[in-house]
């Protein structure tokens, strides 16, 4: 009993991801016998009470000082968003806010014995998983803004557009959403537009440079400004993984050099494993002081960039798109007629306004999950 009370008491994690688990323990813990044992049985009848009323009362984030005001560009309708109506800044934050919420809810026993790499992994690291599609996602909806951009003054707008955000990534410390952009700018189909970056602007080929420099293969530059920045942050994901499995793999599970029948586990491996699970940890605890827009969300958590094709499929798409737009060895780019309107060519900017957070526009999406009284008009 002792057992059961101490997993459930510092291992709920188990509990909230298999409740068929949970309830065999509910439907055991009244069914025991006996004086002591129903005084185990009711302390634990209270620790699942009390784990679930805090899974069911998450506490509000409260703040000092006010949010920042929305940024719009082109539109307030749903219906009409895209990386060119929506402003640079907000769906920077957005993504963040998306982001560093899939981070926070990634749990140690996702992580123990590199369980995401084995069978079962479905349910065993769901959240984890869940975060590594997202990146995937973010990646592919980049590339794929850019390259079916097929005009060459939209295709650069677009281009700078996807700049603007990572470079607002940047100064918000995502380093997750920072890496999901620099992989779309570095896959071939986007690394091979030379003539779209040739006409970029100056301040955003530096601003790309910044950023890519930032975070170079080895990402030992991303590493020492996460370890600098002040919270909150969203750290890359993959670099923890990367040492998990390197950490795993590289070390015995049983130390060497015993004889067969004392086999003495190796704690320093273990030790080594739970540094790291600290660093992840240390990470979730302080969110952003940003007002959610849920519209903006649900357009950006809906995307689709695969809309059905195989993995295979989708990067001969974007491909052919890439040597559609700019031929190999062509002397300029192919030309095509213009689809999108100067406003959403325009660029608004990365500086944030002055406006106050308070103003409310009748059309304005549903807003923060973290104020009472939300719009919803």
């Amino acid at each position: 009993m002792n057992v059961i009370r101490q997993w459930l008491e510092h291992h709920w994690y188990d509990f909230e991801s298999d409740p068929e688990l949970l309830e065999s323990v509910e439907l055991f813990v009244p069914s025991v016998k006996g004086k002591n044992m129903q005084k185990w049985a009711r302390t634990m009848e209270k620790i699942i009470s009390k784990k679930k009323a805090a899974v069911e009362d998450v506490p509000m984030p409260s703040f000092r000082e006010e949010s920042p005001p929305v940024e719009w560009h082109v539109t307030h309708d749903p219906d009409k968003y895209s990386i060119m109506t929506l402003h640079p800044i907000e769906v920077a934050r957005q993504l963040t806010l998306i982001e560093f919420e899939l981070y926070r809810k990634v749990q140690s026993s996702e992580l123990v014995g590199t369980v995401w790499t084995k069978v079962g992994k479905e349910t065993s690291s769901p959240n984890l998983l869940r975060m590594i599609h997202w990146c995937t996602t973010v990646t592919r909806w980049v590339s794929r803004s850019i390259v079916e951009a097929k005009n060459f003054e939209e295709r650069t707008a677009v281009m700078s557009r996807a700049i603007e955000i990572m470079q607002v990534l940047k100064q918000l410390n995502n380093f997750n959403g920072l890496l999901e952009f620099v992989a779309a700018f570095n896959s071939s189909p986007i690394h091979r537009l030379h003539h779209t970056k040739q006409h970029l602007p100056d301040r955003l080929v530096k601003g790309l440079k910044e950023c890519m420099d930032l975070c170079d293969p080895r990402l030992t530059k991303c590493l020492e400004k996460l370890r600098s920045c002040d919270p909150p942050c969203v750290p890359f994901v993959g670099t923890f993984l990367t040492n998990i499995l390197k950490t795993e793999e590289g070390n015995p599970h049983l130390l060497p050099n015993h004889p067969e029948h004392l086999e003495l586990i190796n704690f320093g491996k273990r030790r080594m494993v739970a540094a790291i699970m600290q660093d992840i940890q240390q990470y979730q605890n302080q969110p952003y002081n940003l007002l959610p827009v849920l519209d903006i969300q649900d357009y950006l958590t809906g995307l689709n960039p695969l809309e059905g094709r195989t993995e295979k499929q989708f990067n001969d798409h974007i491909f052919a798109c890439s040597l559609e737009i700019e031929p190999r060895q062509a002397e300029r780019p192919a030309r095509f007629a213009k689809t999108m309107s100067d406003k959403e060519m325009k660029s608004p900017g990365i500086v944030p306004s002055k406006k106050s957070g308070k103003t409310l526009f009748r059309e304005e999406s549903r807003m923060s999950l973290f104020t009472p009284n939300s719009t919803n008009e």
